[in-house]
């Protein structure tokens, strides 16, 4: 039986050693890192590198200004909504979009400005708003003001 005590003594001797190294407090150190591969040297060709040249990057035009619009649908010979009007300060440029179920002129009074409409072939006028006051746009057909401008001083 000496020799049974002796093996057990032994084994909580080696039970407690491997629980010491395991359990030891302070060690907070995980596994042992990876290696990693070592990095390739680079292999020299006898050229020399291209060299990059960046462009400067191209400055975008300026958008052009929204313009004052007067927008006008014409149906049956009438305007959608009534009399459109648009108010501008003079020198201001304007642009007047008419499009017209029926073909027809446009006369904008004041600036002597004529243009054709019809289906599919919308009027447009484009100018710089001058003289003050209110000046009519109206269809030359029907005799139909479809329109106001009011350029103020």
């Amino acid at each position: 039986m000496p020799a049974a005590r002796l093996l057990v003594a032994l084994g909580v001797v080696v039970a407690a050693v491997v629980l010491f190294v395991v359990l030891r407090p302070g060690d907070d150190e995980g596994p042992a890192p990876a290696a990693t591969p070592p990095v390739a040297e680079p292999v020299e060709t006898g050229t020399e590198p291209a060299e990059t040249v960046t462009e400067p990057a191209e400055e975008p035009e300026p958008a052009e200004p929204e313009l004052p619009t007067l927008s006008i649908v014409i149906r049956n010979g009438l305007p959608e909504g009534g009399i459109q009007r648009i108010t501008v300060r003079r020198d201001d440029e304007v642009r007047v979009v008419v499009r017209s179920d029926a073909p027809d002129e446009l006369h904008l009074h004041g600036y002597d400005i004529e243009r054709a409409v019809g289906p599919g072939a919308p009027a447009q006028m484009r100018f710089r708003a001058t003289v003050a006051g209110v000046f009519e746009l109206e269809t030359h057909r029907r005799h139909v003001v479809i329109g106001e401008l009011e350029v103020r001083p």
